[in-house]
């Protein structure tokens, strides 16, 4: 084998350990099982964070338990994510005037709270090189 050959070689297995994706397991606790999915929203960027449409990968599950776990695989990188329970099945979360905040169950990465409104994409974000597995408990509204 020549030598560019060699080098080319290396140069695409090195590339194919660097984006392998990873498995990250997320488990949503304080569900009310039967009274809507569970819908999980991950997000990349700062400028993205909480935007509609935005999301790099969303799952809802089915809340036949008062725990539901969910697997995404994704890149290495910074993500946020939030979740919440779907009591209205409407696929969004819905908000409350008075007082103002979310009107059903949710939560953000490390269980981040906002002072006047949403948590920043800094406080919830993550990083994800490794499989791991992310605990939730939902908060009432």
């Amino acid at each position: 084998m020549n030598k560019f050959a060699l080098i080319a070689c290396a140069f695409h297995a090195a590339a194919a350990v660097a984006i392998t994706p990873a498995q990250v397991q997320v488990t949503i606790q304080g569900v009310t099982p039967g009274k809507g999915p569970v819908i999980i929203s991950v997000y990349k960027t700062d400028d993205t964070w909480l935007k509609k449409g935005k999301a790099v990968d969303i799952k809802k599950v089915d809340s036949t338990g008062k725990n539901v776990v969910a697997s995404l695989t994704l890149e290495p990188g910074t993500y946020a994510l939030q979740a919440f329970q779907d009591e209205n099945d409407n696929d969004k979360l819905d908000m409350n005037w008075l007082p103002p905040g979310p009107g059903e169950p949710w939560v953000v990465s490390n269980n981040a709270q906002g002072a006047m409104g949403p948590p920043s994409f800094k406080d919830a974000s993550f990083s994800v090189s490794t499989d791991q597995k992310i605990a939730l408990v939902l908060q009432q509204p």
